[in-house]
């Protein structure tokens, strides 16, 4: 098992996938502070760049598992809302950064658009669908 969470070999089994993706869940959530009710508009930018680098962090870890056939679809699709989740946080720093307010509310209405949300959240169900406990919550 040790050569397939090094990129090598074969799938993960179903409980070793599981333990890794909700171990690299659980250190993306204690790493990220709550974003809460910023002191001011730079600091909301700090904020959103530290979300951001940590949603990047957890898509690569994600990505660099190797699923079972039965979720690998599923997991694709997962990966693919974090990636957008990721470049949406990224977006919504850098209009803190420019203290661009329109753009922050624009992009506070969702970091990542209704199709890939609605994608990764299907792949949420599947995962539960196939009996998978990934201990992630589903995308807003």
């Amino acid at each position: 098992m040790a050569l397939a969470a090094c990129g090598g070999g074969d799938a993960l089994s179903k409980e070793d996938y599981e333990n890794q993706f909700k171990a690299a869940v659980k250190r993306a959530e204690s790493n990220t502070r709550p974003i809460g009710e910023p002191r001011s508009i730079k600091d909301a930018g700090r904020l959103y760049d530290d979300l951001a680098r940590e949603l990047g962090r957890l898509r690569a870890d994600l990505a660099a598992l190797k699923p079972p056939d039965a979720v690998a679809g599923p997991h694709r699709d997962f990966v693919a809302g974090l990636a957008e989740a990721d470049r949406g946080t990224a977006k919504l720093a850098q209009a803190a950064r420019r203290g661009d307010r329109a753009a922050l509310r624009e992009g506070l209405n969702g970091v990542t658009s209704p199709e890939v949300a609605q994608r990764a959240n299907a792949a949420r169900r599947a995962f539960d669908a196939k009996g998978y406990d990934i201990g992630a919550e589903p995308l807003r």
